[in-house]
């Protein structure tokens, strides 16, 4: 019963998920932290550090582990599949279709809605990503809004930095878009500054 679960879980995921791997977190987010409150948001960042150090997509990764976490070895087996097959199968009508198709004029109008939302849900994943990090727990959208709009919030109050979080994501911001380092040697120097970080604070 558990791996069925989690194939047709992972196929709903693979179904809404345009956009690339980034745009899935919020779904599981919103499914495992959330709703069936599998992991606190903690120990759901530490399953993406995971995920985003080891080879392959973040969120073939992330299914990976996650359905062994739930299911073992078969888990992962069903919520990897569950994910990819979905993306193989409309992957494929969606070229055979668009050979066709590409220069329609609402073809392209279709594709760029598609980006656009999908950048929406980057976004939205990056604050989560800044929630996990560099800020002392998610960020309170509602009190930010408060924050900077009304001004009966301050914003040293709805939002908490880590000085930790903060030095690694600057510093490895800085080493990608001065120095154009690869993005694997810049994951293992972040995590390992951060480490060491923590260790002597």
């Amino acid at each position: 019963m558990i791996l069925t679960t989690l194939f047709l879980q992972f196929v709903g995921f693979s179904l809404i998920s345009f956009g690339g791997g980034y745009t899935v977190l919020p779904v599981l987010i919103d499914t495992f932290v959330t709703n069936e409150r599998f992991w606190t948001m903690d120990q759901f960042g530490n399953l993406l550090s995971i995920a985003q150090i080891t080879p392959g997509p973040i969120s073939l990764n992330a299914a990976t582990f996650i359905g062994y976490l739930k299911g073992g070895m078969t888990g992962a087996l069903a919520a990897s599949l569950g994910l990819v097959l979905p993306t193989l199968f409309l992957a494929s009508l969606a070229l055979l279709f668009l050979k066709k198709a590409q220069h329609a004029i609402w073809v392209q109008g279709a594709l760029k809605g598609a980006r656009l939302a999908a950048l929406a849900m980057v976004g939205y994943t990056v604050f989560l990503f800044l929630g996990m990090s560099v800020f002392e727990g998610p960020i309170s959208f509602k009190e930010l809004g408060t924050a900077l709009y009304h001004g009966t919030v301050s914003l040293s109050d709805a939002v908490h930095v880590n000085l930790i979080g903060g030095i690694c994501f600057i510093g490895a911001l800085f080493l990608i878009l001065r120095f154009k380092w690869p993005l694997t040697p810049v994951l293992l120097l972040s995590a390992a500054a951060g480490g060491l970080m923590g260790f002597v604070g």
